[in-house]
Parts: C-alpha cells; structure tokens; sequence
C-alpha cells in the first residue's frame, strides 16, 4: 500500500490529474450504466403494461357495450304495454288470453330469438294464476328455491346478472304498478360461448383471461398458452390490482379492467418474457455506451481548465438560487464565450419567465371562470324554467303537491346555479342554491338524513363565489351519509363571518374517511364538478391562504372547511 501510495506522489500532475478522474468517474458511469440498464428494463415492462391495459380496456368496452344492448332490451320487454297487460289482466275468458298470448307476448318474443342469435331462451316467471305458456311463461314454483330468483327478488327494478351452473342468465322485475302488485320476473338465457367469444379471440393464445362478479366467483377463465392459471388467490397475494406476479414460477403481468354494467372484473394476464424480450440487447448496449462514456471522459478531461469550469460554477449557483424561489436574483456579467452569453440568456428568460407566471396565473383564473360559464350554459334557462312551470302547473291541477314542491325546489336550485351567468352571488343566494339541493337529496333519500344549519345573519349581507356550496355537501352525502351502515344520517352546515373572511363547515356522520379517500376528492381525476374545482376557484380569486381542506379521524366525524373572503354589497 506504501509502495502505490509513493509511486502516485511521484507521478506527474498531468497524470496525477488523470488517474484521479479515471477512478472518480469510473464508479458514477457504471452506476450509470445500471440505472441506464434498469430503467430501459421498466421501459419496456411500462410499454408492455401499457399495451395489455388498451387491450383489455378495449375488451372491456365491448363487453359493457353488449351488457348495455341486453339492459336495454329489457326495457323494451318489461315497459312492452302489451306484455304489461298480459300480467296485470285478471282472465277470464281464456280465449281472450289466447289472443294476447298470440297477437302481443309471441311474435315479439319470437322477433327478438330471431334477431338475437346470442340469447338461448326468454321466459317470464309469475306469480299470477296464468296457465304455463311454453317457455315464455312459467311459474314462479320452477325456480322460486334458486338463488338467482332470491336474489333478483331482493333486487331493485335494475337488471341483474348472474352466472349458475354454467348459465348465464339476465333479470329484471316487472314494476309492480303494472301487475297488480303481483311479482314478475323476466329471465334471459344467455348462450355462454356466444357472449364471451370477444373477449376470447383465438389469436391472444399467450394471454390468459379471467372475469369475476362483484362477490369474486369466477364467471369466466381462460388459461395461457403455457397452461398458467391465475386464481384470485394469486391476485389477491399480489398486494396490488395489477402488476407482476409469479404463476408456475414464470412472472406474468396482470391487468384488471372493471365492467362497469355488470359490476364485473377483468384481470388479463401475460409472461413477462414473452411481452417484454429484448433484454439481452439493453445489456450488450450498455456496456457499449459505459465504454463510449469512459473514452470520451478521457478526451475531456484534458480540455477542461480553471476558468471554464469557475465560469459553471457560478452559473450553478445563479440557477440554484432561482430553483429556491429567489427570482429577483442579479446575473453576474461573465465572459464573452459561449458561457457569458448563456448567462446572459438566463437572465433574459428569468425575466420572460416571471412575465409568464403572472400571465399564466391570469389566465387560469380566467380559465376558471370559464368553465363555470360553459357548465351554467350547458342548460338553456328559459326553456328549463318554462317546462318545469308547465310540470308545476300539471302537478297543481292534478293536486300533486309532491311533485309542485319538488319541481317548485328544482327550479329554484337551478336559477340560483345559473346565477344569470354572473360568477359572483350573494352569500344568500348562495346558501338558497345549497338548500334547495340538500331538499332534492331528502326526498331523493325518503328524508333518511337530518339537516342543521347555523348560519350568522351577518353573512347575509356578504357576497361570494357562485356555485361553491352544493359540491360540497354533495360530497358529503355520498362520502358520507351514503356509506353510513346504520342509524340516521346528520348534516351539520355552519357559516360565520370571522373578520373580513367567511367560513363555511359542512360536517356529516358517516363512517369516516381515509387519507388517501380525502386526497382523492381534490385530484384531477375525480368526476364531475367537485372540490378540486371549486378549491381551484377560491385560490385564484382569493390567494393561496383560501379554500376547501377536509378533515376526518376516529374520535372527529369528516367535516369540509371552506375559506373565501367575503365581499359586502347592497
């Protein structure tokens, strides 16, 4: 060790200079070189992901297309005014029911087996006193003790898929008002092969497929080429919906795309080698550019000198200061080389750029504002305001108090939303526009929930932001009162001027919210018109120290907190 170190000192600076780059930069490029290696790697897993979730967005998209088609046609079969009269008439010339039977019930069933290669069978089970009719019309006392029967009973009026003992079947109940209140149950035998022969093109070998319903019992499998089955066990083991998981002890991607008609799952699954090849070209490639980097390092650590590399280093400087928020900083003035002129340049885009950020900040809260106006526009208000006057009058006539109050609480809802296009309202009207769509909810809710306000009377005479209540407790009902398991739902809304801001709390006593569910409310890929937006709004207009924030823990139930100030006018 002795020996190397006296022989180093002995050697020229030049050299000195040189085996000291050699050695500092030989680690940080082979570093280099597997991060290069490993990031090319996750490249192409990347790409292939991405290629295996279009495909499967794609067959998951014709799968919702098909579901979509069959629901439909169950509106045309339950809502048929012919086969409705079939089951509420109480026969009792059966010549009469022959003639129905025959003129309505089967040249549309027939139509529909004909059109529809894919359905095996159509059959309405009731519980009325009507004769068996074929496999059209059968008693409910063939089927009354299936579990899909159970189930589609306890079912809404919305259509129901099950699969059972390799049947697939669709219902969906007749409304009760149109059978004398008799139960009718419309089944849909589906052919199994036919409606999943999309989804299972004999091209994808390599792919293996599986779908699930919404309780995880496997509706649908299809192995891969190599014969590796993925089970819900496996996915489940994964820690994560999609990704890399090790089937056979060969790793496979696997993809989940939902179904959003039937409440089904998804999951597409591949070799990773099989999608990802190439590897052994990443390695040789680099290698080649580790030795490309190293040869040219040597070149270059001949060229540099003092002054050069002194110039850089103030300019660093220069740019790290600025990353740190000091945009006032002063350029020193440098060199005429290629460096001094880069300075010069930074300092005329350091100016560019601060006209920018003040113009881009404009812009947005113009933006803002705009997108209000297109949604407020969306909806023509005269003719809106015209058809629920006619819906309202109608309603009076009949004596439909109900349905006066609820058109009467809608209209006022959207004139108060609409606010004539004007982006700032009274706080008044404002909390009008609130109220009557927390009216609209309770009905919508058979008055499930409570509603207590406290307003301070002094902010009625501020004004605010238009449209910024109403997406909030909309999301408090949903994220809130909505998934409450038990017991009667509470909405708590407080407004009280504080100085010269206005402080509005909606609380509510749902079951409480994740960080990572609270987080999800404020990111760009939340649907609708919701916090983010009006957050967005408040920020602009008002400054950073403003807007929507939520709060929820164990021993505090969720609130949303909004902050704007206030603007007083007559």
């Amino acid at each position: 060790m002795n020996r190397l170190l006296h022989y180093f000192l002995n050697l020229r600076l030049k050299q000195k200079l040189v085996l000291t780059y050699i050695v500092l930069t030989f680690i940080p490029i082979i570093a280099l070189g597997v991060y290069s290696y490993h990031q090319s790697n996750q490249y192409l897993h990347r790409q292939a992901m991405q290629g295996m979730k279009d495909t499967a967005g794609v067959m998951a998209d014709k799968f919702n297309y098909k579901i979509g088609k069959y629901n439909n046609l169950t509106n045309l079969i339950v809502f048929n005014s012919g086969i409705q009269r079939i089951f509420a008439n109480q026969y009792e010339d059966l010549d009469n029911l022959a003639y129905d039977l025959r003129h309505d019930l089967d040249p549309f069933f027939k139509m529909i087996l004909t059109i529809d290669k894919e359905i095996a069978q159509l059959t309405v089970y009731s519980q009325n006193d009507l004769p068996e009719y074929g496999d059209y019309i059968q008693s409910y006392d063939r089927v009354k003790d299936t579990s899909w029967y159970k189930s589609s009973n306890k079912n809404t009026y919305s259509p129901g898929w099950y699969y059972e003992q390799g049947e697939l079947l669709l219902t969906r109940k007749f409304p009760l008002f149109f059978t004398n209140g008799k139960y009718v149950l419309l089944c849909i035998k589906l052919r199994y092969a036919d409606v999943f022969q999309d989804i299972n093109p004999p091209d994808l070998n390599e792919y293996g497929i599986v779908i699930t319903d919404s309780d995880h019992r496997v509706i649908f499998s299809k192995t891969t080429e190599s014969g590796a089955q993925l089970s819900l066990k496996d996915a489940e083991a994964s820690g994560i919906p999609e990704g890399i998981i090790s089937l056979n002890g060969v790793d496979h991607f696997v993809i989940k795309s939902r179904m959003e008609q039937p409440n089904w799952t998804l999951y597409y699954y591949a070799p990773v080698a099989q999608m990802s090849p190439g590897l052994i070209q990443i390695v040789g490639a680099t290698i080649v550019i580790i030795m490309l980097c190293l040869i040219v390092l040597m070149i270059l650590i001949g060229l540099f000198s003092n002054t050069l590399l002194k110039q850089i280093l103030v300019l660093n400087r220069t740019m790290r200061s600025v990353g740190d928020g000091n945009w006032d900083i002063v350029i020193p003035k440098g060199t005429k080389d290629e460096i001094g002129e880069l300075a010069v340049r930074f300092d005329d885009m350091l100016r560019k750029i601060k006209e920018l950020i003040n113009e881009v900040y404009h812009n947005r809260l113009l933006q803002k504002e705009a997108e209000l106006k297109v949604l407020q526009t969306q909806i023509n208000p005269h003719f809106l305001y015209n058809s629920l006057s006619i819906i309202n009058w109608k309603a009076l006539h009949l004596g439909a108090t109900d349905i006066s109050h609820i058109v009467t609480t809608l209209s006022k809802f959207y004139r108060t939303a609409l606010n004539k296009g004007e982006s700032v309202t009274s706080v008044r009207s404002e909390l009008n526009n609130m109220m009557a769509y927390l009216e609209i909810q309770l009905i919508m809710h058979d008055e499930s929930f409570d509603v207590n306000y406290r307003i301070d009377e002094a902010l009625y005479r501020c004004h605010t932001l238009n449209f910024i209540l109403q997406p909030i407790v909309e999301n408090a009902i949903e994220h809130g009162i909505d998934q409450k398991p038990e017991g009667r739902g509470l909405l708590i809304v407080t407004g009280a001027l504080k100085e010269d801001n206005i402080e509005f709390i909606v609380e509510d006593n749902g079951p409480g919210m994740s960080k990572e569910q609270i987080a999800s409310l404020f990111s760009t890929a939340a649907k609708g018109y919701g916090l983010k937006n009006v957050h967005d709004r408040i920020r602009l207009s008002f400054g950073d120290l403003y807007g929507v924030s939520a709060e929820s823990n164990e021993e505090k139930e969720p609130e949303c907190v909004l902050f704007c100030h206030t603007r007083y006018g007559t």
